[in-house]
């Protein structure tokens, strides 16, 4: 075998190295990347449904705000209403 042979035996060897490299160099790029997508879509889901909670929370604080109000007006409007009844219906307070 001369030494021309033997340098291109040399490099197919190189070559088949080389491609196997890339080879699994790009198979591990496309499980990363589907990795990464699959993670992306979870994040994704989760952010959809903090939202979804924060919204809801949101609306409870604004209910909840709603009902003191409302329970304060009442009992603003309550006191001197039974205050009038009390001293009506009251005859020794007269």
């Amino acid at each position: 075998m001369t030494d021309w042979q033997k340098q291109a035996k040399n490099f197919e060897r190189a070559f088949e190295i080389q491609k196997k490299a890339r080879e699994r160099a790009e198979q591990l790029l496309e499980d990363k990347s589907r990795e990464l997508f699959l993670k992306n879509e979870s994040l994704e889901e989760a952010l959809a449904k903090l939202v979804k909670q924060q919204q809801q929370i949101v609306i409870q604080e604004r209910l909840a705000a709603l009902g003191q109000v409302g329970a304060g007006m009442a009992h603003e409007l309550n006191n001197p209403n039974a205050f009038i009844q009390n001293n009506i219906e009251n005859p020794w307070c007269i």
